[in-house]
C-alpha cells in the first residue's frame, strides 16, 4: 500500500512538473522590445550594416491581433550605443499562439537582406512546440529545402542567451546551423534565414547582435523616438465584396483623405477620416474587377498600395 502512495505521488509530482513546464512559455512580442541585427560582407571587409526591429502597438486583421513590427538602420561604428541612420518604416506584423507556441508574421514593405518570407502573407516564422529530430523546413528563416536539403533540430534545452534565461533549439542540416530561443527570436533575427555561409560561395553573414526586452536599451541612442505614427493596413486583398481599412494617424493629424483610384488613375471614392484610429469599410459587391490603388494623405504624408478585385 505504501508502495502505491509513494507512485501516486511521485506521479503526481511529475504530472505537476510537465504542467509547469508546459505553461513556462516566454512570449516574443511585446511592446518595445527590440532586435539588433549585424550584418558582414566577408570576403572584401565592406563596413558593417546593423538594422533594428521594434515592436510597438496592436492592430487587427481579419478579427487576429497582431503586434506591430518597425524597422530602421542604425550606424556602422564598432560599439554601442548606435544612431539611427533612417526613420523607422512599418515593416511587419506578428502574433504569437501562446499555447500552440506558435510566431506567425506578415511582412509588408520590408528592406533588409537575405529573408525568403513573402511578403503580405502571414507565414510561421517560429514553431517551438518542435522535438529533438523534428524538422523545421516549414519555417520562413530556413533556407530552401530543395537547395539545402532538410533542417533538422539536433538538441535542446535551458540557457542564458542574450540576457534572458530561456529555452533553445539547436538545429542542423542543410545550409543552417543555429538555434532558436522562446521569447527572443533566432541567432539571425526574427525574418532573415538561418543560413551560415562558406566565404568562398555565400560573403555574407547575418546574425542577432544585441536583444533588448525593455525601452530601456543601452545599444540604441534614442530609444524613446516614437516609431512611425502613420499606419494603414488593407485587407483582404484580393477581395470580392468588402475591403476594410485599419489606420492610424499621426498625432498631430486631426484629419485624413483616403482615395481609390482605378489602373487609368481616375477617382473612384474617398473617404474622409476625422478620427485618429479605427476602420474604414469600402463596399465592392457594384465595383467591377481590376486592379486599384488606395492613398491615404494626412498632414504631407502618404500610404499607398495596390487593391486587387476579383
Amino acid at each position: 500500500m505504501k508502495k502505491s502512495i509513494a507512485f501516486i505521488a511521485l506521479l503526481v509530482t511529475f504530472l505537476a512538473s510537465a504542467t509547469a513546464t508546459a505553461q513556462a512559455y516566454r512570449p516574443m512580442l511585446v511592446d518595445s522590445v527590440r532586435w539588433i541585427v549585424r550584418y558582414d560582407e566577408i570576403d572584401y571587409f565592406l563596413p558593417v550594416k546593423r538594422w533594428e526591429y521594434y515592436a510597438l502597438g496592436d492592430t487587427l486583421v481579419e478579427g487576429k491581433e497582431y503586434k506591430r513590427i518597425y524597422l530602421r538602420y542604425l550606424e556602422t561604428n564598432q560599439s554601442p550605443p548606435f544612431e539611427p541612420t533612417s526613420p523607422y518604416i512599418l515593416a511587419a506584423l506578428m502574433r504569437e499562439d501562446t499555447i500552440a507556441r506558435q510566431v506567425f508574421g506578415i511582412p509588408l514593405q520590408l528592406d533588409y537582406l537575405q529573408t525568403s518570407c513573402p511578403e503580405k502573407e502571414e507565414t510561421l516564422l517560429y514553431d517551438f512546440d518542435l522535438m529533438i529530430g523534428d524538422t523545421v523546413n516549414h519555417l520562413c528563416i530556413v533556407p530552401d529545402t530543395d537547395f539545402c536539403g532538410e533542417t533538422y533540430i539536433v538538441s535542446a534545452g535551458n540557457g542564458f542567451f542574450y540576457g534572458i534565461n530561456t529555452k533553445y533549439f539547436e538545429v542542423e542540416g542543410g545550409c543552417t546551423y543555429g538555434s532558436f530561443y522562446e521569447g527572443l527570436g533566432s541567432d539571425y533575427g526574427l525574418f532573415e534565414e538561418m543560413f551560415t555561409p562558406v566565404k568562398s560561395s555565400a560573403p555574407w553573414s547575418v546574425r542577432l547582435e544585441y536583444y533588448c526586452p525593455t525601452s530601456d536599451c543601452p545599444f540604441v541612442v534614442g530609444t524613446t523616438e516614437t516609431a512611425e505614427p502613420q499606419v494603414l493596413v488593407v485587407y483582404p486583398n484580393p477581395a470580392s465584396s468588402w475591403v476594410a481599412f485599419d489606420f492610424t494617424l499621426p498625432v498631430h493629424v486631426n484629419e485624413a483623405i483616403l482615395q481609390i483610384t482605378d489602373a487609368q488613375g481616375r477617382n473612384v471614392v474617398s473617404f474622409t477620416l476625422k478620427v485618429k484610429q479605427g476602420q474604414q469599410l469600402w463596399d465592392i459587391r457594384e465595383v467591377k474587377k481590376g486592379t486599384y490603388f488606395y492613398n491615404l494623405k494626412a498632414n504631407g504624408q502618404s500610404k499607398n498600395g495596390k487593391l486587387i478585385i476579383n
